[in-house]
């Protein structure tokens, strides 16, 4: 329950950082009213795992979904997604609620510069401990940035930046992962040339944490030749 408890109240600062920043930006720049997304999800029976090629336990799930979009001005956009979800298996265990609340920004300063951030908290519980008799009930929380960048005509650069920090009741399952990315694409005569770069690095959280240190790297460059151009 601290985890719950801890989750509630970073959703809770997130969206009145939000609600501030779009009141400051509402009252500077006169925008026009916010947009509201509601949808929802449902299913019950059994799901077919095409990847696995096996058929998951029978079961029901109902997914409430809310968007909010706030347009300041042109170049200034705020949204905030939030979800609440629930599945339950009919015959084992493994049933769990999750909910989440993630506010982001876009804002072109300029025509050739574009920054996006955006923020997450979610809570993750579970109706039954593991085989160890520990909850598996756990908080994420995510920090992310990104910058879109045209120095030049026909060529964008893209690195980001993001952190995720999971907390789980059970301490040694907490972990840190921080991930840096550059995705480039250029233009030139009938040539579209893109690629891209992502390193990350996982890391134990707090000192109980039994998690391996990991880093990975990943790397793709691709091509496409438009003779019509």
């Amino acid at each position: 329950m601290k985890t719950y408890r801890s989750t509630v109240l970073v959703c809770a600062a997130v969206w009145a950082v939000a609600c501030v920043v779009a009141g400051e930006g509402a009252f500077a720049l006169d925008p026009k009213l916010p947009i509201f997304t509601v949808k929802y999800d449902g299913g019950y029976g059994s799901e077919e795992n095409d990847e696995a090629d096996e058929v998951e336990p029978g079961s029901y799930r109902h997914t409430v979904l809310l968007r909010v979009k706030e347009e300041l001005s042109r170049d200034f956009m705020l949204n905030l997604y939030s979800a609440l979800s629930r599945k339950r298996y009919l015959t084992e265990s493994g049933s769990y609620l999750y909910g989440y609340v993630n506010p982001d920004m876009a804002w072109y300063i300029v025509e050739s510069l574009k920054w996006y951030a955006g923020l997450r908290a979610k809570w993750v519980g579970y109706d039954e401990l593991d085989t160890e008799g520990r909850s598996k009930d756990y908080g994420s929380y995510l920090a992310k940035t990104d910058m879109t960048i045209k120095p030049v005509d026909r060529l964008k650069l893209i690195p980001s930046l993001q952190g995720v920090w999971d907390v789980h009741e059970n301490a040694q399952k907490s972990a840190q992962t921080y991930t840096a990315g550059l995705n480039m694409s250029s233009r030139f005569g009938g040539w579209e040339l893109s690629g891209r770069f992502r390193g990350s690095v996982r890391l134990p959280l707090g000192g109980e944490s039994d998690i391996t240190s990991r880093f990975n790297a990943e790397v793709g460059l691709s091509g496409t030749w438009d003779p019509n151009d």
